[in-house]
């Protein structure tokens, strides 16, 4: 008898450490999120009031309502059983008949009735600090441009500033086209005659002329005459080229 009941303690042990891994998984498995609005007696309850999630006599989730009544509460695994709700220690018509791992459902909204032995919501409490303040929102739109002021009366003229330095010289311009021919100048007066020339050298004698017939009646002056007048006559001859003026 003492053995059968040794085999039973150990069985006993070896079906509480399998069962252990199991439980652990359950808790570990992400809740069935419910979201919605709270409502007790047709009002909605002040912000910070409990919602508790039970499954049976386990309380398998719980939460604040905020502002307006808007709550979210985490519901873990009921391990089958449906799950009820209470706001504000007052029990919620609606239940969480299907549980499912990871599920995130919106719009489940919770009423309840308050019976005399339950009480009331009780009143709105104190306001709580500010909170901090939250994220900058997007910029809004441009608003229209206002009227442009009248302008103001000009200002007097300031004083001549010092004058600047010379700047560099600009690059030389294009040549222009030529401009047409004028017409041609009056003729200069003539210039001063030229200085006389070196006599040139005498020229040969000329051939002596055949001598005239005597006349019957001449006479010896008349002959010296002739002769006066040939050596006059070479003379001169020979003189003209040096006497007349040279031809530039």
């Amino acid at each position: 008898m003492a053995k059968v009941s040794r085999i039973l303690a150990l069985l006993a042990i070896v079906a509480m450490l399998a069962a252990l891994p199991m439980t652990a998984l359950a808790q570990q498995e992400p809740p069935h999120v419910v979201m919605g609005m709270a409502m007790v007696n047709g009002a909605t309850p002040a912000a910070g009031t409990e919602i508790t999630a039970h499954a049976g006599a386990m309380e398998v989730g719980s939460a604040m309502t905020k502002a307006g009544g808007g709550f979210r509460v985490d519901v873990k695994n009921p391990s089958g059983q449906m799950v009820t709700f209470m706001v504000g220690g007052v029990k919620a018509s609606q239940s969480l008949d299907g549980w499912t791992s990871g599920t995130i459902q919106r719009g489940f909204d919770l009423s309840g009735t308050a019976s005399a032995a339950a009480g009331r919501v009780g009143a709105t409490g104190a306001t709580g600090a500010q909170g901090p303040a939250g994220e900058q929102g997007p910029a809004g739109p441009a608003g229209p441009s206002g009227d442009p002021g009248a302008r103001g009366a000009q200002g007097v003229a300031g004083p001549a500033g010092e004058a600047g330095e010379a700047g560099a010289a600009g690059e030389a311009g294009a040549r222009g086209p030529v401009g047409p021919q004028g017409d041609p100048g009056a003729n200069g007066n003539d210039g001063a005659p030229g200085a006389m020339g070196p006599a040139g050298p005498a020229g040969e004698a000329g051939s002596t002329g055949p001598a005239g017939s005597a006349g019957a009646a001449g006479s010896g002056t008349t002959g010296i005459i002739a002769i006066i007048i040939a050596i006059v006559a070479v003379v001169a001859a020979v003189a003209m080229p040096f006497v007349m003026p040279r031809r530039a």
